[in-house]
């Protein structure tokens, strides 16, 4: 059974994550950091398919549960937003793709 490893990417870091990041569990940091090598360009959307999630989970060694757990902690302290079957990276924190872009999603984020 192959497994899909994250494709290599770059995407910005803003310092406004940086009081955010020191509520991170283990857990939700090293999901986060997969999560971000898949977003897409100048949406910060990526699609969870049961495949994808099926490995992260063996990537990272972790449980259903634990894997829905670390999804809920990213949400709860905003980093996340979940939205009919696709999650949106906050562009307040982190970004791939133009300025203009994430300006104009800045403006009509959750």
């Amino acid at each position: 059974k192959g497994m899909i490893l994250p494709k290599v990417s770059g995407y910005k870091t803003f310092e406004d994550f940086l009081p955010v990041s020191f509520k991170l569990s283990y857990g939700e940091y090293r999901l986060l950091m997969l999560l971000l090598t898949r977003l897409q360009y100048n949406t910060n959307v990526l699609v969870l398919s049961l495949k994808m999630k099926d490995a992260f989970r063996e990537l990272l060694g972790i449980k259903k549960q634990s894997l829905s757990n670390n999804l809920s902690g990213l949400r709860k302290l905003g980093i996340l937003f979940y939205d009919r079957g696709s999650w949106e990276v906050n562009p307040l924190y982190f970004w791939k793709g133009d300025s203009e872009e994430r300006t104009k999603r800045l403006n009509t984020t959750h």
